[in-house]
């Protein structure tokens, strides 16, 4: 299923990117156009309604890009997560000590999804100075 999902990648990718170096040909092509008047005195420029197209177009690709590689990533992390749990069974089958686990989620409960994980923590605030006793 895996060779399935990269090869999908792979051809909607080389696709996406096709269809964006195919539009980037032609609004260079555009590029020595002059702006005409039509009969009824609107401007006709060719250049710019090929770029405002290709405005649209290339976050589109990039969004397409980001999706696909991440998910790919997501893919390796998932597998990396399935390694470990593999590990950390093997590491409490062999312990002589029963308790390992147990005192591992005391020792580090962040590790284990017990205490709040904080991005970024906070400074402890300024203590008052003592005041003096009379």
């Amino acid at each position: 299923m895996e060779i399935f999902n990269l090869v999908v990648r792979a051809v909607l990718t080389v696709f996406i990117l096709a269809i964006t170096v195919w539009w980037l040909v032609l609004v260079g092509a555009k590029l020595g156009i002059a702006p005409v008047k039509d009969a009824t005195g609107n401007v006709l420029d060719e250049y710019q309604r090929a770029k405002d197209i290709l405005l649209v177009v290339l976050p589109l690709v990039t969004t397409a890009f980001g999706y696909w590689f991440g998910a790919r990533g997501k893919d390796k992390a998932e597998d990396d997560a399935a390694v470990a749990r593999r590990e950390l069974t093997a590491v409490l089958a062999t312990s002589d000590n029963p308790k390992l686990l147990r005192q591992s989620r005391e020792n580090y409960p962040d590790m284990f999804g017990y205490a709040p994980r904080r991005l970024f923590r906070r400074p402890p605030l300024p203590q008052p100075p003592p005041q003096p006793q009379p």
